[in-house]
């Protein structure tokens, strides 16, 4: 057998990394080839659909090539994020926080992807798509491109104005309740003044977050009690749930919210 097929294992493995045709080279070539932008490429082949054919990925870190079971959505969200863009770039937190739609290790089987973009759907087709680009068969350890750096720190960027935006209005309504909450205690708050403080209480939680008061559970109350405490207000998650029962006996349900 030996003498039959001399070939080493770092050729087996270079063979079957050819049949893989990676979102970047693919991309890369036919922007290349067309002089195309890399937006128009993209866009061109999700009009055509191509995502949803012959689609392939790497994974562990011997990069095994496996063909995907139909569409895949990992290319999907990469060229759309292309045609936004112009730019080739990992999209993070896909399909779920912590994973990377990695635009190195989505791609196509390379021989159907090639076929079915010159013979079905008609588009550019260069030679250079049923071709490797040089280099090794396992990528060395490289700095991220500086575009996505770039695209990267824009997303952390606007993920920590949301989280501020919406720390500041969480801050904003718990002080006021919290004022509000010190307010009627402080006056012993009985009688008509308990009714005014418990409807205080559930028009806030009722303006202000999804939580349905008259619903028979109480969802989101954890939540609540652990916002509450965050700005000092320290109740038992028991006696909440009674001010908010209590709330909803004095508070008309609205007919829709």
């Amino acid at each position: 057998m030996g003498a039959e097929d001399p070939r080493s294992f770092s050729a087996v493995i270079a063979a079957k990394h050819a049949e893989f045709i990676s979102y970047r080279e693919a991309i890369s070539k036919l922007a290349e080839y067309t002089g195309d932008s890399l937006e128009h490429v993209a866009t061109a082949l999700k009009q055509e659909q191509v995502h949803t054919r012959h689609a392939a990925y790497l994974s562990g870190p011997e990069r095994a090539v496996h063909e995907a079971k139909g569409s895949s959505q990992a290319l999907s969200v990469l060229l759309d994020n292309t045609i936004r863009t112009g730019q080739i770039a990992a999209v993070l937190d896909y399909p779920w926080e912590g994973e990377t739609a990695d635009p190195d290790r989505e791609g196509w089987m390379r021989a159907a992807f090639s076929f079915d973009l010159g013979a079905v759907c008609e588009l550019p087709c260069p030679d250079t798509l049923d071709v490797p680009s040089a280099g090794p068969a396992t990528p060395t350890t490289q700095p991220p491109a500086d575009a996505d750096i770039a695209g990267r720190l824009r997303a952390v960027e606007a993920e920590r104005d949301r989280l501020a935006l919406e720390l500041a209005k969480q801050s904003s309504l718990l002080d006021t309740a919290n004022t509000r909450i010190q307010e009627l205690s402080s006056g012993q708050a009985l009688g008509k003044s308990r009714t005014a403080m418990l409807q205080v209480i559930g028009g806030l939680v009722m303006a202000n977050t999804d939580m349905d008061i008259h619903a028979s559970r109480l969802d989101g109350l954890t939540k609540l009690r652990t916002d509450l405490e965050t700005v000092g207000v320290i109740i038992g998650e028991d006696t909440l749930r009674s001010y908010l029962k209590n709330a909803a006996q004095l508070i008309e349900k609205p007919v829709s919210r």
